[in-house]
């Protein structure tokens, strides 16, 4: 992902260098338009992205802090196993991700939940090694009993361990994808300035 965004950075920031090198104060009368709608939408795409990241990450780095600091009842894993993804790195070639993913009971004020969440993140990163994946889900054996650490204010919400992983990730691809979006605009605007020929 971090490849991608420094891409498509280079890309963006090619465009108006050639158009600044060929003149610093006019733009083809014929091509302005297409460079302004494409600033705009690179600008809006990119913006978009970069709030979908921050929301999601800022989410999930509040209720991570939170989780901390949940109750803790006892549970029981119901199932156990890691998922194969096969998913697209920043070059686009196919990766395999190894997920770990459970399913575990619990009971809170005497009604019946079920979870499957084992810690904030590991869902959306997994592992790139399968034996770092089986590993990780090793500590969670079918029939075993586990401490649940659920959300006293929605006790659907639970994880079996508190904190996150690659938390960090979502805020700072955000973060670039947001400059980048904020670098469309100004450059649509640039454009908009110049005059034409």
């Amino acid at each position: 992902m971090t490849k991608t965004f420094f891409v498509a950075l280079g890309i963006a920031f090619a465009i108006p260098l050639d158009s600044a090198l060929a003149s610093t104060s006019t733009v083809d009368g014929a091509a302005k338009p297409y460079m302004i709608l494409g600033g705009i939408l690179a600008g809006l795409l990119f913006l978009i992205l970069g709030i979908v990241y921050l929301a999601r990450g800022i989410t999930r780095r509040r209720l991570a802090a939170r989780s901390l600091q949940w109750p803790v009842i006892e549970g029981k894993i119901q199932s156990a196993s890691v998922r194969t993804e096969t998913r697209s790195d920043s070059e686009g070639s196919e990766i395999q991700v190894y997920v770990p993913q459970t399913s575990y009971s619990y009971t809170v004020a005497a009604k019946a939940y079920e979870g499957n969440v084992i810690r904030f993140g590991v869902e959306q990163f997994g592992y790139a090694v399968l034996q770092m994946a089986q590993k990780h889900i090793e500590l969670y054996t079918v029939g075993a009993l586990v401490p649940v650490h659920y959300d006293p204010d929605d006790p659907t919400v639970a994880v079996l361990e508190p904190g996150e992983s690659g938390g960090m990730r979502n805020l700072f691809v955000g973060s670039l994808f947001l400059l980048v979006g904020i670098f469309g605009a100004a450059f649509a605007v640039w454009i908009i300035s110049l005059g034409t020929y």
